[in-house]
């Protein structure tokens, strides 16, 4: 008798969010955990995109992170907007991820993952 192979656990959370392949995304705050998912390499095997990263601070601005560029946190609604991203990710101290989830709902991104 043979088994039916499951989806896997990630294929699961995504059909349950209805989320699709082809998904681009937005990572907010470009320390080290930011830096460490945005040269993640499962992503675009599942369908994701980072298109834009945000930060705070100046020094960071206007530079790249595996080929993406780092925008000044303030232009998230024009970057999301152009980009047509849905998902924002959230890596920022927890002091200041409710104020950047809140800007994200702004945006009108659809899904937000907190780390």
């Amino acid at each position: 008798m043979t088994r039916r192979a499951r989806p896997t656990d990630i294929d699961e959370i995504c059909a349950d969010l209805g989320i699709s392949a082809s998904n681009n995304m937005a990572l907010v705050g470009a320390g080290s955990r930011g830096r460490a998912l945005a040269h993640y390499k499962g992503f675009p095997a599942k369908g994701f995109t980072i298109k834009a990263i945000f930060d705070k601070r100046d020094d960071l601005i206007d530079t790249e992170i595996n080929g993406v560029k780092v925008w000044q946190l303030g232009r998230l609604n024009e970057v999301v907007k152009r980009e047509r991203i849905s998902i924002g990710i959230i890596t920022t101290p927890a002091d200041a991820a409710q104020q950047v989830a809140n800007m994200m709902v702004d945006a009108k991104i659809m899904g937000i993952w907190n780390f």
